[in-house]
């Protein structure tokens, strides 16, 4: 998956040389997901295209990946704002308009990723996953989901 994802990537690699960092943020993306979906998001390929059914196709991705990025990015700059850290400390009901364009952004991150998430579940318990989709990292923790630890079920002490 994650090789699959690199190699994917390389070949849009021309494509991205007005913009390494871009192309590495959307490589990133690809082989994160592939880890963790077991499937190819190609933003980082369709994000260059040129063909517009491309990108209709993969509209959704796209739409995840760059709320992804732009939710580090204003996270990061919110950080190198001292009235950022304090409001955010000691008065969270004033909400900046920065925070405000990164609330924005993490609503379509968790929107789309919770939406992938489900659909994922819902096809895992219907046993419709690919070979690759069942070897990620969502497959596998969701075939050891673990009982919790209550008092009951805690080892028996030594005594």
């Amino acid at each position: 998956g994650i090789v699959e994802a690199a190699e994917q990537a390389s070949q849009a690699a021309p494509a991205h040389a007005s913009d390494v960092n871009e192309y590495l943020n959307y490589t990133a993306f690809d082989m994160f997901c592939s880890f963790m979906f077991g499937s190819q998001m190609r933003t980082t390929s369709t994000i260059v295209s040129k063909d517009n059914e491309v990108r209709k196709s993969n509209a959704e991705n796209e739409k995840f990946v760059n709320a992804a990025l732009a939710v580090f990015e204003k996270n990061n700059r919110m950080n190198l704002f001292p009235t950022e850290l304090i409001m955010g400390a000691y008065l969270p009901f004033m909400k900046s308009s920065m925070y405000l364009d990164f609330e924005n952004e993490w609503n379509i991150v968790r929107e789309v990723g919770l939406k992938k998430i489900r659909d994922f579940i819902d096809r895992y318990d219907r046993n419709e996953l690919d070979e690759m989709e069942q070897a990620s990292y969502l497959a596998d923790r969701k075939s050891t989901r673990r009982t919790p630890v209550t008092s009951r079920s805690r080892m028996p002490s030594s005594a």
